[in-house]
């Protein structure tokens, strides 16, 4: 039987993170559109790229970093952006999870308030074979991480990771997301 896929998007109009975890395997694509690839064109370029990076693989679970409110001056273009990759892994056979940026910097640092260079540094210490060339990345592999974190034994994670699933996974919005991409798996921190 392979090993499961999880999978990991940082979305953004310029520069999106694609990252898969699989075992011991851990892969990084950055999603870079080229200059003049405008409107449904770049939509449909990151729409390839996701589709080529996954190569067909079965996806186990997929975790995709929501909104910052009040960070982005191009709301709308992030906001299509994101709602490509959602389309395109739910053609896929997977329901992608959002994951707010506080909670994975938690999940990540054990700070919500985390800087860029802190996931950064962050990633490159769990991960010190990859090569991390932007922020972009680091979320990235982090959200594939933390969609593993999902299957794995609460034993294995710290209280922080704990803290932010159970804060993603039982609000509101996101309980019935929870349930159809891992089960009724309760967590207790």
């Amino acid at each position: 039987m392979p090993e499961p896929v999880y999978v990991g998007v940082d979305p953004s109009a310029t520069s999106s993170g694609l990252a898969l975890v699989c075992g011991v395997t851990c892969e990084v694509y950055l999603v870079k559109p080229p200059k003049g690839c405008l409107g449904p064109a770049r939509l449909a370029y990151h729409r390839d790229a996701l589709r080529a990076f996954v190569r067909g693989r079965g996806i186990a679970g997929t975790c995709i970093e929501g909104a910052s409110h009040g960070s982005s001056s191009q709301g709308d273009k992030l906001g299509q952006v994101r709602g490509v990759y959602e389309l395109a892994l739910r053609d896929l056979g997977c329901v992608a999870l959002e994951v707010p940026p506080q909670s994975l910097k938690k999940f990540a640092s054990g700070s919500g308030g985390a800087t860029k260079e802190r996931m950064l540094k962050t990633a490159r210490e769990r991960w010190p074979e990859i090569d991390f060339r932007t922020d972009d990345l680091a979320d990235a592999m982090w959200l594939a991480e933390f969609a593993r974190a999902l299957t794995e034994k609460p034993e294995n994670l710290r209280r922080c990771q704990l803290e932010a699933i159970r804060g993603v996974v039982c609000g509101r919005s996101n309980t019935k997301k929870y349930n159809r991409v891992c089960g009724a798996r309760i967590l207790n921190v």
